[in-house]
């Protein structure tokens, strides 16, 4: 079993993908990859990962996902600044 501090880093790390540029992904998640335990349900977990959202073949490849904003500088979170630049 992974201890609990170990976890909670690799899952800041992993949290943190959308907030780099697409083009970035990939490397980062196999950076990543490098670091996680070799057990059945992290690689699982990391096959899902790789097949539904980091490859460009995915079902929900980065440029859907991963950019960073650089038309508001007030946040970060992609809806809130949609909603703010739609109601204005």
């Amino acid at each position: 079993m992974v201890p609990i501090p170990n976890l909670v880093f690799r899952l800041n790390i992993f949290f943190k993908l959308p907030y780099l540029p697409s083009n970035k992904v990939g490397d980062s998640f196999i950076e990543l990859m490098s670091i996680a335990p070799k057990t059945t349900k992290i690689i699982e977990f990391i096959d899902y990962i790789l097949d539904a959202y980091v490859t460009k073949n995915s079902i929900f490849p980065p440029y859907l996902w991963a950019r960073k904003f650089e038309n508001d500088s007030n946040t970060i979170n992609g809806a809130e600044s949609f909603h703010a630049h739609y109601n204005s």
